[in-house]
């Protein structure tokens, strides 16, 4: 069953609402069927397929609140492409930061039928989370943010490493943001890009980073990150020696690998993984 944090629409951040939406997120690389009865397995009441084009993601309707979980890239051409098309656009005439044209394109595809089923269910007034593993949690983040309006409470974005998406800048944006949990695996190569050297930046609520040991830290300062990263190649070479695996940069971002490595710390701290 889901936890408690998600059925009662909290939006800060919850190892257990992090576990739970891991695995929503593993589950919008099913087809429709075999999603549909993973999520009713986590408890859901209905479930929205949305497939436009190459983009795919689930609007799932549990009793007290809804989670719109989008795919990732999942070895299709047309999804490589939506990565790799990293021309800065403005985003919008209120905020003065670019955003990431490939990712904002594929938003643009799902926005009006999130929308539109969120409205017909009436759930404006119910909580909203989105979730999504690598070009899905881009896709989530704009989207929450796209919502936004007066017509909706405040939506909760949980993404399990995302690719940049937006461009710093020096001006505040008038465009609200939602809460963004942002999970990052720390030797995952995903997370790095768009490089930061052509502009663009994370813009989360909240970091929490997997080190190369497991352990999960809340917003460690950047030399930490730096020095477990180091700390981790290092690691996978020696398993390179032990005909392991060595490439745990590519290895880490698997969404299987959020997934595991989150289940293990809920466990360590004495929770359980529900769903």
């Amino acid at each position: 069953m889901p936890p408690d944090s998600l059925t009662q629409g909290k939006s800060h951040y919850c190892l257990e609402a992090a576990c739970f939406l891991s695995r929503m997120s593993m589950h919008a690389y099913c087809d429709a069927d075999l999603a549909a009865k993973f999520f009713i397995n986590m408890g859901a009441a209905e479930v929205v397929p949305v497939f436009e084009k190459n983009i795919q993601a689930y609007v799932v309707f549990f009793e007290d609140f809804a989670v719109i979980s989008v795919r990732g890239t999942d070895n299709d051409f047309e999804d490589i492409l939506t990565d790799i098309d990293f021309v800065k656009i403005p985003y919008h005439e209120l905020d003065q930061s670019e955003i990431h044209r490939g990712f904002k394109n594929a938003a643009d595809l799902l926005r009006a039928v999130i929308r539109n089923t969120i409205r017909l269910k009436n759930w404006e007034e119910k909580p909203i989370y989105f979730c999504g593993h690598s070009l899905g949690g881009a896709i989530a983040q704009i989207c929450a943010r796209d919502i936004m309006g007066p017509w909706y409470l405040y939506p909760v974005v949980y993404s399990f490493g995302s690719p940049r998406v937006y461009t710093g800048s020096k001006y505040p944006s008038l465009v609200p943001s939602p809460p963004h949990h942002r999970i990052v695996n720390g030797c995952d190569i995903v997370p790095n890009l768009p490089s930061r050297s052509i502009g663009f930046e994370h813009t989360e609520y909240n970091l929490l980073y997997l080190t190369s040991s497991g352990a999960l830290l809340q917003d460690p300062p950047y030399w930490q990150q730096v020095l477990d990263h180091w700390l981790d190649v290092s690691a996978g070479l020696l398993d390179g020696f032990r005909a392991e695996i060595p490439v745990r940069r590519f290895t880490r971002h698997r969404i299987a690998e959020y997934v595991e490595r989150l289940h293990v710390q809920l466990k360590l701290r004495g929770g359980s993984a529900n769903g």
